[in-house]
């Protein structure tokens, strides 16, 4: 069975131990966040036979890659039901088992505590409240600790314009109408309690 089986140790998201004056998950906290420590999160695979032992992948990938990566290790078919919205993600399983030489070039990451949305970049974190801020802007190479929003900016402006329509572009791909605050659609908070 240890042979056999894909094992993975994973988490929704990370959470702020003090790191910015914050103590916990992004969306549990207030104001919500999304500073590094809540975005990134552990991601460890066992697959003998297919997942060689201390292999290290360094792309920075997204919990939407997870369904198209799992799919593709255990040979499933991925392929959507009809009348299902297109899924967002790529799989990366090809670069854990090391069956590829092409380089991971995931230009963009998204996410989302269904009020705060976020793109990350190789060298920019724009994060976008609903409905009135306050944003933020992180350059993430010269400021990888996120200390200066530069959000304000009038340097930054053409960057907070251009990330601010990558946010648009993904989320009217993807959101679920039904659970898109930012267009009209109702919370999922009502539904976890009562």
């Amino acid at each position: 069975l240890t042979q056999d089986t894909l094992v993975i140790f994973t988490a929704d998201q990370g959470l702020c131990g003090g790191h910015h004056g914050m103590w916990g998950m992004g969306d549990h906290s207030r104001p919500m966040h999304t500073f590094e420590e809540t975005m990134r999160i552990p991601l460890i695979y066992r697959y003998p036979g297919h997942v060689g032992s201390g292999t290290v992948f360094d792309g920075r990938t997204c919990n939407y890659d997870f369904l198209p990566t799992v799919s593709d290790l255990l040979h499933l078919d991925a392929t959507r039901p009809p009348n299902h919205p297109e899924l967002p993600g790529v799989s990366y399983a090809q670069h854990l088992c090391g069956t590829t030489d092409d380089e991971w070039n995931e230009e963009e990451f998204f996410h989302e505590f269904e009020s705060v949305r976020t793109v990350r970049t190789a060298q920019w974190k724009y994060t976008w409240r609903h409905p009135d801020g306050p944003d933020e802007l992180y350059d993430m190479v010269a400021d990888p600790g996120e200390r200066w929003n530069l959000v304000h900016d009038p340097a930054c402006a053409a960057v907070v314009e251009a990330h601010r329509g990558r946010i648009e572009r993904f989320f009217a791909q993807y959101a679920d109408p039904r659970w898109d605050l930012w267009n009209e659609g109702g919370s999922k908070a009502g539904r976890l309690s009562g």
